[in-house]
């Protein structure tokens, strides 16, 4: 079997010859540290600065399935030029057309997500000027170059086929960041419809533009990260009021074509909101985050014959020897046992693991699945 079939019978419930075999991606610093260790070097940012390229290199290399989604744009039309306002010896600080400012390593400085100075969106007006800039209504602005040759090979792949990545609070988040989202939430929930209503417009306009184009995603790809380690960011009452009628407007437009898988990647804590993203026709959660998300105990907790899991090892434990990837993946058995689980790392993989070590936890993963 392919990836694209294997995927597809698996998360149907149908046999397969083994369970999916997907792995999460890498810091830059992981890679550049194996190179040392008796990785390639082509298979680093530095030697293919291609990402797509990268990639699927990687994904040969190691054996991964391969998944690529439908390249149709669901965010910002073009990205905000940007300019670097000052720097030091490890990190730079970059202002960019939409109105942030944030501070960021530079490359081979350090691993971690840019600390924000300010956020693009702290009032109606600037909601207004970068939705109508950067985030119009405008298939045609949406869609590459390329699309009238390129909408006809989707269907021949046998990679597994994403729809374009989709969201609301995620991207509300990076836009005003937690403090003021969470405030307008609470103060201004007229404000926050009319955000996510655009957004489902774009959703819509551009699901709808597949299905013409006779495309057949595999899954509809969602990300959120809306959950830290205690729970979700806002509550479950405002999840149900503000963001599952706008996932089934989504969903169910899939559903009627054919499409009755859906992903989302929240990092956290997930149990709270695991059933309502099932109860929006989103059934596959990723990466499953060992810190604070309990597998064994999430899949008790949500027993549907259609609610399926990915991810959940933890990337801490392969750091630790091959003793603890032992254990690790002991326990992860048990969660395998119930059924609907695909397994991988529950995050970038860290540059204190070692390639050695990560080479043995996928070779025991792989014996794990079935391979």
């Amino acid at each position: 079997m392919n990836s694209r079939e294997r995927f597809n019978a698996f998360v149907h419930g149908r046999s397969v010859d083994h369970v999916p075999d997907f792995e999460f991606w890498f810091w830059d610093g992981t890679l550049v540290r194996w190179v040392d260790e008796g990785l390639p070097e082509e298979l680093t940012p530095l030697a293919t600065p291609n990402g797509g390229k990268l990639h699927r290199k990687l994904c040969e290399f190691f054996d991964f399935e391969m998944i690529d989604g439908v390249p149709i744009k669901t965010r910002f039309v073009r990205e905000p030029a940007a300019e670097i306002i000052a720097e030091d010896e490890d990190t730079e600080t970059v202002r960019n057309a939409i109105g942030e400012e944030f501070v960021r390593f530079k490359s081979g400085k350090g691993e971690s997500i840019p600390t924000h100075i300010r956020h693009a969106v702290t009032t109606r007006e600037d909601w207004e000027r970068v939705r109508d800039e950067y985030m119009p209504l405008d298939l045609a602005q949406r869609l590459p170059r390329n699309w009238d040759t390129l909408k006809d090979t989707f269907n021949d792949w046998t990679m597994i086929l994403n729809t374009p990545q989709m969201g609301f609070y995620g991207f509300l988040r990076n836009l005003m960041g937690v403090e003021a989202v969470s405030i307008a939430f609470a103060l201004e929930p007229d404000w926050i419809e009319e955000m996510m209503d655009h957004l489902l417009a774009i959703y819509l306009m551009t699901s709808q533009a597949i299905v013409d184009a006779g495309i057949k995603p595999d899954i509809s790809g969602w990300w959120e990260d809306m959950c830290y380690n205690t729970g979700p960011l806002i509550s479950p009452a405002m999840f149900e009021r503000f963001m599952v009628p706008r996932y089934k407007k989504v969903t169910d437009f899939w559903r009627r074509h054919g499409l009755d898988r859906a992903i989302l990647d929240s990092d956290g804590n997930i149990h709270k909101l695991a059933p309502l993203w099932h109860r929006a026709g989103i059934n596959i959660l990723i990466p499953c985050e060992a810190a604070h998300t309990d597998t064994l105990k999430l899949r008790q907790e949500n027993p549907a014959d259609d609610f399926y899991m990915a991810g959940g090892v933890n990337k801490r434990e392969l750091a630790k020897g091959r003793a603890a990837i032992d254990a690790e993946l002991e326990r992860i058995r048990r969660v395998m046992d119930l059924g609907n689980f695909m397994p991988h790392v529950d995050h970038l993989v860290p540059p204190d693991v070692s390639y050695a070590d990560y080479m043995y936890y996928r070779e025991k993963k792989r014996k794990l699945l079935g391979k």
